[in-house]
C-alpha cells in the first residue's frame, strides 16, 4: 500500500510539474506576442503621427519607449520602496518590543529593590 501510495504521489508530482512548465510556456508565448503587438502598434502610431508633422518617427518611438520605460522603473522603484518599508516598520516593531521588554525589567528590578529595602528596615 505504501509502495502504491508513493508510485501515485511521485506520478501526479511528475504531472503536476509537466502542467506547470506548459503553463509558462503558454505565458511566455503571450507575452512575446503581447511585446510584439505592442510595439506594432507603437511603430504604427509614430508613423501616422509623423506623417502630419515635422516630428521623425523614431523620435516619436523613442518617446513611446521611454515612457514604457519610465513607469516599469516607477514600478519597479515602488515595489523596492515598499519593501524597505516593511522591513523598516519590522525593525521598527523589534526595537519597539525590546523597549518594553526592558522596561518591564527595569519596573521588576525597582519592585525588588523597594521589597529589600522594606524587608531588611
Amino acid at each position: 500500500a505504501v509502495e502504491i501510495s508513493t508510485a501515485l504521489g511521485q506520478k501526479a508530482a511528475s504531472e503536476a510539474r509537466e502542467a506547470v512548465q506548459k503553463l509558462n510556456e503558454h505565458f511566455d508565448e503571450m507575452i512575446s506576442q503581447g511585446g510584439k503587438a505592442l510595439k506594432e502598434q507603437i511603430s504604427a502610431a509614430a508613423e501616422r503621427a509623423a506623417t502630419g508633422g515635422s516630428v521623425a518617427a523614431s523620435d516619436l518611438e523613442g518617446g513611446f519607449y521611454g515612457l514604457i520605460a519610465r513607469k516599469v522603473l516607477d514600478r519597479e522603484l515602488q515595489i523596492l520602496l515598499d519593501a524597505a518599508l516593511k522591513r523598516l516598520q519590522t525593525v521598527a516593531d523589534d526595537v519597539a518590543s525590546r523597549i518594553n521588554n526592558f522596561c518591564d525589567l527595569a519596573n521588576t528590578a525597582e519592585r525588588r529593590l523597594r521589597l529589600s529595602a522594606a524587608a531588611t528596615a
